[in-house]
């Protein structure tokens, strides 16, 4: 629902176009390197090893994959449930704001289209890595094998030139199997939620 209203006020404030980046400096943040690397190949694989450690040895990951596996359980076990779901917005929603940055310096521009089908690939590398769309299990190390299976496709395709809504399509049926053979798997080993 929010995914919705936000994407249409990014339409109502472009009018619908690109609007481009005038100010050279713009694109400083896609040229810079660091031993070969983009600076923001750096940057994801530090903000990966810091989720990693937060979410498998910190008191803080311990309880989202609480709330995650069991609301309820959650809040009678005493987690302030609601503040701490406030607080993963919050986070999600800043490393949402940098990948935003990132992208227009490296296009020189602005446009509500761009990443228009983030959520279904983000989703789908999450469920791909191990992740249970009911909650509390996956991590970091399987997305991201999520995710370089779901870029390696998506590069493939389109270096064979394959349409743009081909490649979505091909997302949405790995989504599907990933979660057919998530929940299958569930069943063969007893847990019916």
């Amino acid at each position: 629902m929010q995914w919705t209203v936000t994407t249409g006020l990014a339409y109502t404030l472009s009018r619908g176009v690109t609007i481009p980046l005038r100010n050279p400096a713009a694109g400083v943040l896609a040229d810079r390197t660091v031993g070969g690397l983009s600076w923001y190949v750096l940057a994801f694989a530090l903000a990966s090893v810091i989720a990693f450690a937060m979410l498998r040895y910190t008191v803080f990951g311990r309880m989202l994959y609480a709330i995650g596996g069991n609301r309820d359980a959650s809040r009678l076990a005493g987690l302030r449930v609601d503040l701490l779901t406030v607080l993963v917005y919050m986070l999600c929603s800043m490393m949402a704001a940098f990948a935003g940055v990132v992208v227009s310096s490296q296009l020189l521009a602005g446009s509500a289209t761009v990443g228009a089908d983030a959520a279904l690939s983000s989703i789908a590398a999450v469920i791909l890595g191990g992740a249970s769309l009911t909650g509390g299990v996956g991590g970091v190390p399987g997305t991201l094998i999520g995710v370089l299976v779901l870029g390696t496709i998506s590069n493939g395709m389109a270096l064979m030139q394959v349409p743009a809504f081909y490649q979505q399509i091909a997302t949405g049926v790995i989504l599907l199997l990933a979660v057919g053979f998530g929940r299958l798997r569930a069943v063969l080993s007893g847990d019916s939620s």
